[in-house]
Order: structure tokens, then sequence, then C-alpha cells
């Protein structure tokens, strides 16, 4: 539980499921990581001609100057002859920084090309994974928060908005502590109740009865 959040349900089969999913997302993520990684290194693979481009351009470039340096000591004649080969030796370097280039641009490619290809598919699943671990989340949330009311309506409302117990795959909670049956108590001490003397008849002689009234 997180912050009074339930992300995995009580029934084994159903949190089963959730657990796997759970483990999954790391594969998926170490997966794709793997694949941009294999295409970065087969972009700056494609960039290894650019290197030898660079390599052949400073050493064209290196034999020009060496050269034009020797013909400068001709004599006479030694000045107008190297400018040539300066000018060769210029364009060697400008081989040499455009394979430079090529390379770094390659690589810049490469790890753009490597970092879409992981990161989509990852923030992709991941989205949705969360999505939908926070969605059950507040549904196990409200379907506790309902769960004491009943009524004849009420386990057709909870299966349409997905509130329903077995449906999240959720036990009912135990009901509360059982109420004790009552202790004994001792019995009371009442006073004894006296017998009462039988009512004196009363006095004045005796009265007859009525006579009947005539018809």
């Amino acid at each position: 539980m997180l912050g009074g959040l339930t992300f995995y349900a009580d029934q084994p089969a159903r949190r089963t499921r959730q657990v796997v999913g759970d483990l999954l997302i790391p594969v998926w993520v170490a997966l794709w990581v793997w694949v941009g990684t294999t295409v970065h290194a087969r972009s700056a693979a494609a960039g290894q001609g650019a290197a030898k481009l660079e390599t052949a351009g400073g050493d064209f470039a290196g034999s020009m100057t060496d050269a034009g340096s020797r013909l400068q000591r001709v004599p006479v004649v030694g000045e107008e002859l190297r400018p040539p080969f300066d000018r060769a030796a210029t364009a060697g370097s400008t081989v040499q920084q455009a394979g430079r280039d090529i390379q770094t641009g390659t690589d810049q490619l490469g790890q753009l090309l490597g970092l879409l290809t992981a990161a989509l598919p990852i923030l992709l699943v991941v989205s949705f994974w969360a999505l939908a671990r926070w969605r059950y989340a507040q549904r196990v949330r409200l379907a506790r928060a309902i769960e004491a009311y009943d009524g004849p309506d009420v386990a057709p409302i909870k299966a349409v908005a997905g509130l329903d117990l077995a449906s999240l795959g959720l036990n009912p909670r135990t009901a509360g502590p059982v109420d004790q049956p009552p202790v004994d108590q001792p019995p009371v001490d009442r006073p004894p109740v006296e017998p009462q003397p039988p009512a004196d008849p009363p006095t004045g002689g005796f009265t007859p009865p009525a006579s009947p009234e005539p018809r």
C-alpha cells in the first residue's frame, strides 16, 4: 500500500497476474535499451569510412607540406615551386576536417536514433502500465469506501461502475468484533416481601339484595 492505496488484489490468481505484469516492465525497458544501444553502435560503425577519410586527408596534407618545404630550398626557383604544394596541403587539411565532421555528425545521429528507438516504446508501455495500476488502486479505494453500503440496487451499480469486489479480485473485509454475550450479573439482594393480612369484612350488618323492578 502507498498513501492508503492498494495496488494488488487479494485473490491469488489476480495478484499473480499483476505481479507478473509488473516484473515484465523492467524486462521490456532493458530490451529496448539494448535495442537503442545496438542502433547507436551500428550508426557509429557507419562513420568508419569517414575516419579513413580523415586519416587520408591528414596524410596527404602532411606529405604536401613536406614536399613544399623541400622544394623551397631549391635555389632561384624554390619560392615559386612551393605555393602549389601549400594549396594541396590546405586541400588535404580540408578533407581531414570533413572526415572529422562526418564522424561527429554520424555519432550524434546514432545517439538520436538510439534514444528515439528506445524511448518511444518504453514511454508508451510504461505510461499505459502506470495509468492502469493507478486506476486500479483508485477503484479499489472507492470499492472499499462503499463496501458497507447495501441495498437492492447497489450490486448492479457496483458492477457497472467497476467497483464490484469480485471483479477487482478483492475479498470482503471481515466483520467487526463479534459482540460478546452479556456477563452473568450477580443476583441483587432484595428484601423479603412480608405477607399482608386479609382485609376485614365490611361492618354495618347484612344488606339484603335489591328487589327486582316490576315489569
